[in-house]
């Protein structure tokens, strides 16, 4: 008896510790666009304007990924697929950044037996992920090709100055390298990106090349 209430103790404290540091990191990541917004209102400029809405978007961003690890963890995601159109996906998610950065190369053109809506948040957090995290005049590259039954997506971009995120912590819930707090961001991205592959089937890893960044992720057209 003790035993247990113990470790309902143990466990109700590291709720709560994992709880706290959230809502610190919450806190800090909406200071950062909230603030470009208060700014950006004053003047209501071209330019003013295109950052007040990076800025609501950044954190419409967060609080989505917020929302969909709170499913997850509650089991609350409902799977249901459809036939999904891998490029023309990737052509709209890249066509909402710089669409010249990015360079997709593919050998094949499928259509996936998949959960749109996970798909799609997997395939944004990729490309967002490659689009802050690496130089502004540099391309990110992605490649479509076939194997073992499915689609290999892999996504390549240039080291920024935030480094290499590191390996054994990256698909971990609420990690952030410590020189990458200039990007708003909520430390999720990642870890829904290897969850919600999992449940489409599918797998993703992380490369540590020379000067590059690889994050591969294979799915297959149809799960079993």
């Amino acid at each position: 008896s003790e035993l247990k209430l113990k470790q309902l103790f143990d466990k109700e404290q590291a709720r709560r510790v994992e709880q706290s540091q959230f809502m610190a990191m919450l806190a800090h990541e909406l200071k950062t666009p909230l603030a470009v917004i208060r700014i950006a209102l004053g003047s209501m400029s071209e330019t003013s304007i295109f950052h007040a809405n990076k800025a609501i978007t950044d954190i419409h961003s967060v609080i989505e990924r917020c929302l969909q690890c709170e499913k997850i963890e509650d089991n609350q995601l409902m799977i249901n697929t459809v036939d999904c159109h891998l490029l023309s996906l990737l052509n709209e998610i890249c066509a909402a950044y710089q669409p010249n950065r990015f360079v997709i190369n593919a050998e094949i053109s499928p259509t996936l037996c998949a959960d749109l809506q996970l798909l799609k948040t997997v395939l944004f957090n990729l490309a967002d992920n490659a689009f802050k995290y690496s130089p502004a005049i540099t391309n990110i590259d992605i490649r479509l090709a076939s194997k073992n039954e499915g689609v290999l997506i892999t996504f390549k971009n240039a080291v920024g100055t935030s480094g290499y995120p590191d390996e054994e912590k990256i698909f971990q819930k609420y990690y952030r390298a410590k020189t990458a707090h200039h990007q708003t961001g909520s430390g999720l991205g990642c870890y829904l990106v290897k969850t919600m592959a999992n449940l489409m089937g599918g797998q993703v890893n992380y490369v540590r090349m020379e000067e590059e960044i690889l994050f591969s992720l294979w799915l297959p057209l149809c799960p079993r």
